[in-house]
Protein backbone atom coordinates (compact mmCIF):
# COMPACT_ATOMS: atom_id res chain seq x y z
CA UNK A 1 0.00 0.00 0.00
CA UNK A 2 1.42 3.49 -0.92
CA UNK A 3 0.55 6.71 -0.02
CA UNK A 4 1.40 10.15 -1.84
CA UNK A 5 4.23 11.69 -0.45
CA UNK A 6 1.99 14.75 -0.34
CA UNK A 7 -0.97 13.12 1.07
CA UNK A 8 1.36 11.80 3.89
CA UNK A 9 2.40 16.06 4.28
CA UNK A 10 -1.14 17.16 4.42
CA UNK A 11 -1.92 14.36 6.90
CA UNK A 12 1.23 14.94 9.07
CA UNK A 13 0.22 18.98 9.21
CA UNK A 14 -3.42 18.31 9.83
CA UNK A 15 -2.85 17.05 13.06
CA UNK A 16 0.15 18.69 14.17
CA UNK A 17 -2.72 21.64 13.66
CA UNK A 18 -4.66 19.62 16.04
CA UNK A 19 -2.19 18.41 18.40
CA UNK A 20 -0.55 15.18 18.60
CA UNK A 21 -2.19 12.32 16.41
CA UNK A 22 -4.32 9.78 19.31
CA UNK A 23 -4.85 6.87 18.83
CA UNK A 24 -7.52 4.64 17.09
CA UNK A 25 -10.25 4.97 16.47
CA UNK A 26 -9.37 8.84 15.68
CA UNK A 27 -11.72 11.73 17.29
CA UNK A 28 -11.89 13.35 13.91
CA UNK A 29 -14.39 16.16 14.36
CA UNK A 30 -12.23 17.08 17.80
CA UNK A 31 -9.23 17.60 15.36
CA UNK A 32 -11.11 19.47 13.24
CA UNK A 33 -12.60 21.42 15.59
CA UNK A 34 -8.91 22.34 16.91
CA UNK A 35 -7.40 22.50 13.24
CA UNK A 36 -9.27 24.09 10.66
CA UNK A 37 -11.87 27.15 10.42
CA UNK A 38 -14.87 24.64 10.41
CA UNK A 39 -18.35 24.20 11.80
CA UNK A 40 -20.10 20.24 12.26
CA UNK A 41 -23.75 19.96 11.39
CA UNK A 42 -25.56 17.70 12.29
CA UNK A 43 -29.01 17.26 10.47
CA UNK A 44 -31.89 14.45 10.95
CA UNK A 45 -31.91 13.86 6.88
CA UNK A 46 -29.79 15.14 5.00
CA UNK A 47 -30.40 15.77 1.17
CA UNK A 48 -30.49 19.54 -1.12
CA UNK A 49 -33.57 20.72 -0.34
CA UNK A 50 -32.87 19.96 4.07
CA UNK A 51 -29.45 22.02 3.15
CA UNK A 52 -31.02 24.36 1.06
CA UNK A 53 -33.77 25.45 3.86
CA UNK A 54 -31.26 24.79 6.76
CA UNK A 55 -28.66 27.50 5.06
CA UNK A 56 -31.43 30.01 3.99
CA UNK A 57 -32.84 30.39 7.47
CA UNK A 58 -29.76 30.88 8.55
CA UNK A 59 -29.25 33.58 6.15
CA UNK A 60 -26.38 32.02 4.10
CA UNK A 61 -26.54 33.08 0.34
CA UNK A 62 -25.36 29.85 -1.09
CA UNK A 63 -27.39 28.04 -3.60
CA UNK A 64 -26.81 23.98 -3.32
CA UNK A 65 -27.13 21.74 -6.33
CA UNK A 66 -30.84 20.55 -6.18
CA UNK A 67 -31.25 16.49 -6.52
CA UNK A 68 -33.21 14.01 -4.46
CA UNK A 69 -31.82 12.03 -3.87
CA UNK A 70 -30.20 11.34 -0.04
CA UNK A 71 -26.92 12.33 0.91
CA UNK A 72 -23.91 10.78 3.21
CA UNK A 73 -22.14 14.27 3.49
CA UNK A 74 -21.84 17.98 2.17
CA UNK A 75 -19.80 20.87 2.63
CA UNK A 76 -20.06 24.65 1.68
CA UNK A 77 -16.79 27.10 2.13
CA UNK A 78 -17.38 30.72 1.82
CA UNK A 79 -14.90 32.88 2.83
CA UNK A 80 -11.93 30.76 3.66
CA UNK A 81 -14.88 29.33 6.29
CA UNK A 82 -16.94 26.42 6.22
CA UNK A 83 -19.68 23.91 7.21
CA UNK A 84 -19.92 19.85 6.89
CA UNK A 85 -23.24 18.98 7.27
CA UNK A 86 -23.85 14.94 8.26
CA UNK A 87 -27.01 13.13 9.03
CA UNK A 88 -27.54 12.25 12.23
CA UNK A 89 -28.71 8.72 11.48
CA UNK A 90 -25.27 7.26 10.08
CA UNK A 91 -23.63 4.97 12.55
CA UNK A 92 -20.33 6.46 14.02
CA UNK A 93 -17.68 4.96 11.67
CA UNK A 94 -19.85 6.09 8.63
CA UNK A 95 -19.88 9.21 10.01
CA UNK A 96 -16.22 9.23 11.09
CA UNK A 97 -15.79 8.65 7.61
CA UNK A 98 -17.75 11.05 6.15
CA UNK A 99 -16.15 13.75 8.31
CA UNK A 100 -12.69 13.03 7.07
CA UNK A 101 -13.86 12.87 3.36
CA UNK A 102 -15.45 16.49 3.60
CA UNK A 103 -11.97 17.42 5.45
CA UNK A 104 -10.05 16.20 2.61
CA UNK A 105 -11.80 18.17 -0.16
CA UNK A 106 -11.75 21.39 2.04
CA UNK A 107 -7.97 21.14 2.70
CA UNK A 108 -6.66 20.02 -1.00
CA UNK A 109 -9.66 21.42 -3.30
CA UNK A 110 -10.45 24.92 -1.26
CA UNK A 111 -8.03 26.05 1.18
CA UNK A 112 -4.71 25.29 -0.46
CA UNK A 113 -5.81 26.17 -4.11
CA UNK A 114 -6.94 29.52 -2.70
CA UNK A 115 -3.91 30.00 -0.48
CA UNK A 116 -2.12 29.26 -3.88
CA UNK A 117 -3.96 32.22 -5.19
CA UNK A 118 -3.38 35.04 -2.45
CA UNK A 119 0.21 34.09 -2.48
CA UNK A 120 0.11 34.57 -6.27
CA UNK A 121 -2.16 37.46 -6.65
CA UNK A 122 -2.16 38.98 -3.10
CA UNK A 123 -4.61 40.01 -0.52
CA UNK A 124 -6.48 41.92 -3.19
CA UNK A 125 -8.14 38.89 -4.88
CA UNK A 126 -9.42 37.82 -1.83
CA UNK A 127 -12.76 40.20 -2.51
CA UNK A 128 -12.67 38.01 -5.56
CA UNK A 129 -12.49 34.68 -3.84
CA UNK A 130 -15.38 35.94 -1.72
CA UNK A 131 -17.35 37.08 -4.29
CA UNK A 132 -17.77 40.62 -3.26
CA UNK A 133 -16.49 41.46 -6.67
CA UNK A 134 -15.89 40.19 -10.01
CA UNK A 135 -12.62 38.82 -10.91
CA UNK A 136 -10.56 40.10 -14.01
CA UNK A 137 -9.55 38.26 -17.30
CA UNK A 138 -6.29 37.36 -15.73
CA UNK A 139 -7.69 36.46 -11.88
CA UNK A 140 -10.05 34.30 -14.18
CA UNK A 141 -7.16 32.55 -15.86
CA UNK A 142 -4.83 32.66 -12.41
CA UNK A 143 -8.02 30.59 -10.85
CA UNK A 144 -8.21 28.18 -13.75
CA UNK A 145 -4.97 27.28 -13.59
CA UNK A 146 -4.90 26.73 -9.71
CA UNK A 147 -8.34 24.74 -10.26
CA UNK A 148 -10.47 26.83 -7.27
CA UNK A 149 -13.69 27.88 -8.23
CA UNK A 150 -14.38 31.47 -7.62
CA UNK A 151 -17.15 32.45 -5.05
CA UNK A 152 -18.95 30.04 -2.63
CA UNK A 153 -17.94 26.06 -2.58
CA UNK A 154 -20.44 23.33 -2.38
CA UNK A 155 -19.49 19.57 -2.22
CA UNK A 156 -22.17 17.45 -2.43
CA UNK A 157 -21.78 13.34 -1.51
CA UNK A 158 -24.43 11.19 -2.96
CA UNK A 159 -25.27 8.14 -0.62
CA UNK A 160 -26.89 6.00 -3.67
CA UNK A 161 -27.83 6.37 -7.44
CA UNK A 162 -25.86 7.18 -10.88
CA UNK A 163 -22.37 8.66 -10.15
CA UNK A 164 -22.04 7.96 -6.80
CA UNK A 165 -19.55 5.08 -7.41
CA UNK A 166 -17.82 7.26 -10.31
CA UNK A 167 -14.53 7.33 -9.62
CA UNK A 168 -13.42 10.73 -10.44
CA UNK A 169 -9.61 12.35 -9.71
CA UNK A 170 -10.66 14.37 -6.76
CA UNK A 171 -12.80 11.44 -5.06
CA UNK A 172 -9.93 9.78 -5.12
CA UNK A 173 -7.65 12.10 -3.54
CA UNK A 174 -10.36 12.99 -1.05
CA UNK A 175 -10.26 9.41 0.03
CA UNK A 176 -6.68 8.97 0.29
CA UNK A 177 -6.54 11.76 2.24
CA UNK A 178 -9.36 10.57 4.63
CA UNK A 179 -7.90 7.20 4.89
CA UNK A 180 -4.94 8.78 5.78
CA UNK A 181 -6.49 10.94 8.58
CA UNK A 182 -8.12 7.92 10.26
CA UNK A 183 -6.00 5.22 9.36
CA UNK A 184 -2.25 5.67 8.32
CA UNK A 185 -0.40 3.83 5.65
CA UNK A 186 2.21 2.51 8.06
CA UNK A 187 -0.62 1.78 10.52
CA UNK A 188 -2.80 -0.10 8.30
CA UNK A 189 0.30 -2.53 7.21
CA UNK A 190 1.02 -3.14 10.96
CA UNK A 191 -2.30 -4.51 11.42
CA UNK A 192 -2.30 -6.32 7.99
CA UNK A 193 0.92 -8.04 9.61
CA UNK A 194 -0.38 -8.61 12.77
CA UNK A 195 -1.37 -12.24 14.16
CA UNK A 196 -4.98 -11.39 14.76
CA UNK A 197 -5.58 -9.79 11.36
CA UNK A 198 -3.01 -11.68 9.31
CA UNK A 199 -4.64 -14.95 9.71
CA UNK A 200 -8.23 -13.93 8.00
CA UNK A 201 -8.98 -13.62 4.48
CA UNK A 202 -11.52 -10.97 1.94
CA UNK A 203 -14.32 -9.28 4.40
CA UNK A 204 -13.41 -10.75 7.31
CA UNK A 205 -9.32 -8.84 7.08
CA UNK A 206 -11.83 -5.86 5.79
CA UNK A 207 -13.98 -6.20 9.42
CA UNK A 208 -10.69 -6.23 11.62
CA UNK A 209 -9.36 -2.83 9.78
CA UNK A 210 -12.58 -1.13 10.27
CA UNK A 211 -13.19 -2.28 13.65
CA UNK A 212 -9.32 -1.53 14.68
CA UNK A 213 -9.81 1.73 12.66
CA UNK A 214 -13.55 2.57 13.67
CA UNK A 215 -14.10 3.25 9.76
CA UNK A 216 -16.56 1.23 7.46
CA UNK A 217 -15.31 -1.77 6.35
CA UNK A 218 -15.53 -1.52 2.56
CA UNK A 219 -13.08 1.56 2.72
CA UNK A 220 -10.22 -1.03 3.22
CA UNK A 221 -11.61 -3.54 0.41
CA UNK A 222 -8.66 -2.30 -2.26
CA UNK A 223 -5.79 -2.39 0.15
CA UNK A 224 -7.03 -6.11 1.07
CA UNK A 225 -7.69 -6.78 -2.47
CA UNK A 226 -4.25 -5.73 -4.01
CA UNK A 227 -2.23 -8.08 -0.83
CA UNK A 228 -4.33 -10.91 -1.89
CA UNK A 229 -1.86 -13.80 -3.53
CA UNK A 230 -2.88 -13.91 -7.54
CA UNK A 231 -3.60 -16.91 -9.12
CA UNK A 232 -0.66 -18.17 -11.90
CA UNK A 233 -1.35 -18.60 -15.35
CA UNK A 234 -1.65 -22.25 -16.85
CA UNK A 235 1.19 -21.67 -18.18
CA UNK A 236 3.45 -21.11 -15.33
CA UNK A 237 1.37 -23.79 -13.44
CA UNK A 238 2.65 -26.39 -16.30
CA UNK A 239 6.79 -24.86 -16.52
CA UNK A 240 6.28 -25.42 -12.29
CA UNK A 241 5.55 -29.38 -12.85
CA UNK A 242 8.03 -29.91 -15.70
CA UNK A 243 11.12 -28.19 -13.08
CA UNK A 244 9.56 -30.81 -10.36
CA UNK A 245 9.52 -33.58 -12.68
CA UNK A 246 13.19 -32.79 -14.02
CA UNK A 247 16.20 -34.85 -12.66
Amino acid sequence: MKVSPRTEEIARRFWAEAGAPPGFPRDIERAVALALPVAIVTLPRLASHTIQQWLRRRGIPVSVPQGHRDLMGCIVARCGYALILVPGTDPEEERRFTVAHEVAHLIVHYLLPRGVLIAALGEGIVDVLDGHRPPTLAERATAALSALHLGPHVHLMPRHGPGAGTVLRFEDEADELALELLAPCEAIEAALRSVEVARLDGAARCGALGARFGVPPYVFQEVVEARRPRPGSFLEEAMSLLREKQP
